[in-house]
């Protein structure tokens, strides 16, 4: 199988390269970048080609590892390229506003949400969602080939992901990105904050650092193409507002009878205490070792 990553040179495009080559040999890169695909590609043995509708024709899959801005453009640029014997993939973290562009496609297209960061070293372990959205023939070799990166995989609609991920990543997003503006807003210390935080704050800030340091333009894309994006940062807004009003009343038992409904919401709370319990003992037993090693040459 020749396989076409279009954006190979990303980071999540490169991941894409590192983990098919360990099973298939065939694998075109193209990037908008020439200089940056052609280094990229030479560094990771692939073969790199600046023309799109040239690296679709000689293909058999297609993979779209480009911002989801971009997504329209790239398939009216690839599709007189496309016949019914291809498959095409898109990576996009967001799938309903692209639906009908995919489906008016010339081939199978089945939709990829890879649920985490490129940051990852391998696709092992890892969750694929898996959005078929017209299927013929390859869904299996799609999950024969998640299988061969020792993957995880879920099966859904276009619409059930956005709706999911509205909460999944949108509000996630949304509410990290308010606590670093609110931050930002005081002026709180960060410089010294280590000194005096709590293994919870310190894990937040870990989580909140992972979010606003890497590609804000991917979690614009997230918040602006999801049509279930802005309901959620309503709702969201006005959750805060009644806590707000709330705690300004000052009533314990209220507050109190609040809090246990959450409670009775969260039906694994306990696992969910524990898989925390394991990040912060992680954390100081990293401490533990440093200590451990003080005074060592490593």
């Amino acid at each position: 199988m020749k396989f076409c990553i279009i954006g190979g040179a990303g980071e999540l495009g490169k991941l894409f390269v590192k983990e098919l080559k360990n099973h298939y040999t065939d694998i075109i890169i193209t990037d908008i970048d020439e200089k940056k695909g052609e280094y990229v590609a030479k560094n990771l043995g692939v073969r790199f080609v600046k023309d799109n509708k040239k690296a679709c024709r000689d293909s058999d899959i297609i993979i779209l590892s480009v911002p989801i801005r971009r997504a329209r453009d790239v398939l009216n640029e690839i599709k007189s390229e496309i016949n019914s014997d291809k498959l095409l993939m898109d990576l996009f973290s967001t799938k309903s506003f692209i639906v009908k562009e995919l489906e008016s496609i010339g081939c199978e297209v089945i939709s990829l949400h890879p649920m985490f960061s490129p940051r990852v070293n391998s696709f092992k372990g890892q969750l694929f969602i898996i959005i078929p959205i017209k299927v013929k023939k390859w869904l299996d070799f799609v999950l024969d080939m998640i299988r061969k990166f020792d993957a995880k995989y879920y099966i859904m609609d276009a619409d059930d992901h956005d709706r999911v991920m509205s909460v999944i990543q949108c509000l996630t997003h949304f509410i990290y990105l308010s606590l670093a503006k609110t931050l930002k807003n005081i002026d709180f210390d960060l410089k010294n904050v280590e000194n005096y935080s709590s293994p919870i704050f310190k894990l937040t800030l870990d989580i909140m650092s992972r979010i606003i340091g890497q590609n804000p333009g991917l979690y614009i894309d997230i918040q602006l193409y999801n049509k279930y994006s802005k309901k959620i940062r309503e709702e969201f807004i006005n959750s805060c507002k009644i806590l707000h009003e709330m705690f300004n009343e000052g009533s314990f038992n209220k507050l109190e009878s609040e809090i246990y409904s959450y409670k009775k919401f969260f039906k694994n709370i306990e696992r969910n205490i524990y898989r925390s319990d394991k990040a912060i003992n992680l954390l100081t037993q990293e401490f533990k070792k440093l200590l451990n090693l003080k005074g060592k040459e490593i």
